[in-house]
Formats: structure tokens, sequence, C-alpha cells
């Protein structure tokens, strides 16, 4: 039997699929809905609109690709694996796929812009925030909090230069950055 979560999921995988290989503004609800094997009425039966139906998805990805990050056993991985461990996700999801950024983007975009739903973007941003952080703080690294937002800063930022880059068919040692993140993130104090 398919319950409304099994439907849910269905929507937003679909969505995600069609959102970070296309393109937020190209993909119609209709497109979903055609791909989902569901009506639009049942598509809007599960989200409010396509802005919506955009960001869950995101998120249900990102919470996909970070759940085994932070339910990681701390005896099994240590603060520096797990850090590391997030460094490396960040850079297959930042060079797999250009549209699957220009989607992130898109979001953040439409509900910074639109002033939508700042307090869950924020929830999500500072989710992450606080799991480096603490991180950080077992590493004992000065300044753990700010450690943990610069962190998540580079790497969105450096999603946009690599983005840029690629179309311009300019080639990043994406081994090199991963080794520098490293040593900057966890290899000394932050310069003040």
């Amino acid at each position: 039997m398919i319950t409304e979560q099994d439907t849910k999921k269905r929507i937003l995988a679909t969505a995600f699929e069609l959102f970070s290989t296309s393109s937020y503004d190209r993909v119609s609800v209709d497109d979903i809905a055609k791909k989902a094997g569901i009506s639009k009425g049942g598509l809007f039966h599960h989200f409010g609109s396509k802005y919506d139906l955009g960001r869950e998805a995101l998120f249900w990805f990102a919470e996909d690709q970070m759940a085994s990050l932070i339910s990681v056993d701390p005896e099994k991985k240590g603060p520096e694996e797990q850090i590391a461990d997030f460094i490396d996700l960040a850079l297959r999801i930042m060079t797999g796929s250009n549209q699957m950024m220009r989607f992130f983007f898109d979001m953040y975009e439409e509900a910074i812009c639109g002033e939508m739903d700042v307090d869950i973007w924020l929830d999500f941003f500072i989710r992450y925030v606080d799991h480096l952080e603490a991180l950080f703080e077992q590493l004992n690294m000065p300044d753990p909090r700010m450690r943990a937002m610069l962190l998540l800063s580079t790497v969105d930022g450096f999603s946009m230069y690599y983005m840029l880059m690629d179309r311009a068919h300019e080639k990043i040692d994406v081994g090199a950055l991963r080794k520098e993140l490293v040593r900057m993130f966890l290899g000394g104090p932050i310069v003040k």
C-alpha cells in the first residue's frame, strides 16, 4: 500500500531530479506531476507552491546527504575525520553538477529576494553550523563557531567560483583544493 509519505517522497525525488538537471525556472509543476505519476492537484495537496516544493526538495536532498555525517558514531570517527568527510561531501556535491548548484542558488535567491521563509533557511544553515562548531570544539580549536561559519561560507563561495570556472572550461584541481581546505580548517588557528 502506497502511503501519503511514499507519494511525498516520490514527488520530492522527482522534483529534485528535474530541478537539478534542468533549471528551476524551466521545470513546471506539470512536468514534475507527470514524471511523478500524479495529478497536478495531487502535487498541490502536498506542496502549496512550486517554491515550497523546490525548497523542500533541496532540503530533502541536503538532509539525505548530511544524515550519514551528522549521525556518525564518535567512537568510529573522530572530529577531524568527520570534518574532512564534510569537506569531501561538499566538494562532491559542488563538482558533481553545476545545474544542481544553480538550483540551490536559485532557491536561495528566491527566498532571500522574496523575503520568504528566512527563518526556515536560517534554521537549515544554523543546524550545520552547530554541528561543525561542536566538532571544532572537540578539537579545542579557537573560535569554533566562527571557524564553522567560515568553512560553510568558503565552500558555498567556492561553489559559485567553480561553476564559473567550469563554464569557462578551466579545470580546478579538486584534490589540491581539498588538501588546502583541510589544512586551513584543521591545521591552525584563525588569524584575527
